[in-house]
C-alpha cells in the first residue's frame, strides 16, 4: 500500500452497523473525490452479521480492508498496521484517525486537510462537532485562536484541561515520524489488559496522544468553519470485552 505523500484515513471497526453505514458513505465520498486520499478499514473481529455484510459491499480499490482475528482495541490495531505498512520511505502526508460512528461532509473534510497542509506545528486537529447529545467536545470555554499563514486565516478552538476528541482527528505525517516514531497511540492500557484476558473498549488512548504532543508545544484543537456529527456515544462506564 503506497501512501507516500498521501492522505491516509485509518478507521477501526467493531460492530455498530447503523453508524458504520454512514461512515462508510463519507469515506467513499472522500476517496472518490480526492486523488490523494486512501483508506484502510481495520475490522477488530466484528461479530455483527450486518456490519460484516457492509464491509463486503465495499469494492473501491482505494479502500483496503483488514480483518483481525482478535479484538485488541483501536490503539493497538492502528499501531500494528502502521508498524507493518508505514516507514520513512512510505509515510503519508496526513493521517486521519476516525471511528465508525461519525458523519461529515467532504467540504468540511477538505477544509481540515487544507489546514493540516498549511499550518505549521500542528498536533491533533479535529472538526467542530454538531452539538447533539453525542457531542464529545469538552471545555471549549475560551475564544478561538487565530492563525494567519500565507494570507490564509484559520480559527482553532482549543480545549482547556481536556484532549481533542477521538472520533476523528488528523495529524501531519511529520508528526507521526518525528514525534511519534510511527506509533500513533503512544500508550494503551490494553497492552496490559490483554495479559489479564480482556480489553477495555472505552480507554484513554486519545488523551495519551494529546498529552504526548502537548509536551512539544504543538497546536491542538478543533478547526472552526467545519462540522462533523458524532452519531453514538460510547459507554460511560468502563466496558470490558473478553
Amino acid at each position: 500500500m503506497n501512501v507516500s505523500n498521501k492522505v491516509l484515513l485509518i478507521c477501526t471497526v467493531f460492530n455498530r452497523p447503523k453508524e458504520l453505514k454512514e461512515t462508510i458513505h463519507c469515506i467513499e465520498e472522500v476517496v472518490s473525490n480526492r486523488t490523494d486520499s486512501l483508506c484502510v478499514i481495520i475490522d477488530n473481529n466484528s461479530k455483527d452479521k450486518e456490519s460484516l455484510s457492509l464491509l463486503k459491499t465495499i469494492k473501491n480499490e482505494k479502500i483496503l480492508i483488514i480483518q483481525k482475528k482478535e479484538n485488541h482495541g483501536k490503539a493497538m490495531a492502528t499501531n500494528q498496521f502502521i508498524s507493518e505498512y508505514l516507514s520513512e520511505t512510505n509515510c503519508p502526508r496526513i493521517v486521519i484517525s476516525l471511528d465508525p460512528d461519525v458523519k461529515f461532509h467532504i467540504k468540511s473534510f477538505n477544509k481540515l486537510i487544507y489546514a493540516l497542509d498549511t499550518i505549521p506545528k500542528l498536533g491533533m486537529l479535529g472538526m467542530r462537532y454538531k452539538n447533539n447529545e453525542h457531542n464529545p467536545e469538552r471545555n471549549i470555554i475560551f475564544p478561538a485562536k487565530k492563525f494567519r499563514v500565507n494570507n490564509n486565516e484559520f480559527s482553532i478552538s482549543i480545549p482547556f484541561l481536556a484532549n481533542v476528541a477521538g472520533p476523528l482527528f488528523g495529524i501531519q505525517g511529520y508528526v507521526l515520524s518525528h514525534y511519534l516514531n510511527f506509533k500513533l497511540f503512544p500508550k494503551s492500557k490494553n497492552e496490559l489488559n490483554i495479559k489479564k484476558g480482556y480489553i477495555q473498549r472505552a480507554g484513554s488512548d486519545d488523551a495519551y496522544l494529546y498529552d504526548h504532543l502537548k509536551k512539544h508545544k504543538l497546536i491542538q484543537g478543533y478547526l472552526n468553519g467545519t462540522e462533523i456529527e458524532h452519531l453514538k456515544s460510547g459507554p460511560q462506564e468502563k466496558h470490558y470485552i473478553k
